[in-house]
């Protein structure tokens, strides 16, 4: 579960998406195309989120979910 994400994302304005098919997808409630996600595809876990200007998204993939989580972090606090 990615819920301390979850928590972050909540305080910077997302809103739960509840797309079964995401292990986490939240959306910028002034701009539903602005979406965080993070999907395992294959063995691999995708995080997907909005660059600087919202207008593209940009995507890496993990091995391990421990990193992607690490690295949704990251974003989350130095880029959301």
């Amino acid at each position: 579960m990615f819920i301390e994400q979850e928590k972050q994302l909540i305080n910077k304005n997302f809103q739960d998406r509840e797309d079964r098919k995401s292990l986490l997808s939240f959306f910028y409630k002034k701009d539903p195309q602005c979406q965080v996600n993070i999907t395992k595809v294959n063995s691999q876990y995708k995080v997907s989120f909005p660059m600087s200007n919202y207008s593209i998204h940009y995507a890496t993939y993990f091995n391990e979910k421990k990193e992607a989580k690490e690295y949704l972090d990251f974003i989350i606090k130095s880029h959301l």
